[in-house]
């Protein structure tokens, strides 16, 4: 989910890691997506589908931190992006 790569791409790659690694937990994933929902500037679409593709790898496991990531970046966006949606 590289930031070089065109917005499509990385929304394509977010949710393939997702349902490809659905319910396995892989901390690898896990690497891969905070940076991109951690970081304000990702658009929404972008942070939207990477959270949902979290919430499938490691569905089930109760992890906080991930939802505190997720909840995190929700509150640093700004107000505006969020009722534009």
């Amino acid at each position: 989910v590289e930031s070089d790569k065109t917005p499509i791409q990385r929304i394509g790659a977010s949710l393939g890691l997702g349902l490809a690694y659905a319910g396995t937990q892989r901390e690898e994933v896990l690497e891969l997506l905070t940076p991109v929902i951690a970081d304000p500037e990702t658009p929404i679409d972008l942070f939207s589908l990477a959270s949902l593709s979290l919430g499938l790898v490691f569905v089930g496991t109760g992890k906080p931190d991930i939802a505190e990531t997720i909840m995190q970046g929700m509150m640093e966006r700004e107000e505006k992006v969020m009722e534009d949606t």
